[in-house]
């Protein structure tokens, strides 16, 4: 009789393929919130995020005779995740607008500006290719090894690490770069200091067109594909799809918007 506490999670999953189904209650309690934070950071939503999770684990027992003796159970659960979140935007089950408050990056007591760095750092994170900002998750966010995260992208080591150096060089690059989505990000987010914000907002009081390019800037994050962020309408020049993503446009005719 296995005793769950102490086995390890290799010897649940070989009992689960077994038949012992009920052991998938012991995976499910020692990786969800790991794999919670996985899909948070790749959709921003609280509630797909969360059905994802049961996603996984309704695949793993239907799948369980997949798992092949000699291999880690972790990297094996977020290979099951990243095709239930791939199938999930091919379903576009993932539509709903991004819940951007709920990222505690920072402790709600914590210095401002450290919470507004680490804004930043999520801002500039979303504006990397779905790739590299997914291997940048499981090295910084689920503290996977490069091994493990070689296993899971099925790859060597050596081109695992390849991958994630040019991830963190185009983060720091995006993190550091002056960002007008960034600033709007930022102001959407509340996580502009408040002298920043008032600022902004006064000249938001001023200017129409930019005041459009924030809505329409709201609007677009939170589309979900490429096509429904094409079909938004009109641009803030009147013309379809022509100077999208709206921070096109900020950057060229207002540089008020890059404050922050």
């Amino acid at each position: 009789m296995i005793q769950p506490e102490s086995a390890s999670d290799e010897e649940i999953m070989h009992h689960v393929r077994a038949g012992d189904v009920s052991l998938v209650g012991v995976l499910f309690e020692r990786h969800h919130q790991r794999l919670f934070r996985y899909f948070w950071r790749m959709t921003r939503q609280v509630q797909a995020s969360e059905d994802l999770v049961q996603e996984v684990f309704m695949r793993v027992l239907r799948h369980r005779e997949t798992f092949r003796d000699g291999h880690a159970v972790g990297p094996w659960l977020i290979s099951i995740a990243r095709n239930a979140h791939h199938d999930g935007w091919r379903r576009k089950r993932l539509e709903r607008p991004m819940e951007d408050g709920f990222d505690a990056v920072a402790p709600p007591g914590g210095p401002i500006e450290r919470r507004q760095e680490l804004a930043r750092l999520a801002a500039a994170l979303e504006e990397l290719p779905a790739e590299q900002r997914e291997i940048i998750v499981f090295h910084r966010y689920l503290g996977m090894s490069r091994a493990e995260i070689a296993e899971t992208l099925g790859c060597d080591e050596g081109a695992s690490r390849g991958r994630l150096h040019r991830a963190l060089q185009n983060l720091r690059q995006a993190f550091l770069a002056p960002s007008p989505a960034r600033s709007l990000t930022a102001y959407l987010d509340g996580s502009l200091a408040a002298a920043e914000r008032a600022d902004f907002t006064l000249h938001l009081q001023t200017s129409e067109k930019c005041r459009d390019c924030v809505a329409l800037w709201g609007r677009w994050r939170s589309c979900q594909s490429r096509k429904a962020r094409r079909e938004l309408s009109p641009c803030p020049c009147g013309v379809r799809g022509h100077c999208w993503p709206p921070r096109r446009w900020c950057s060229r005719r207002c540089p008020r918007v890059a404050v922050g």
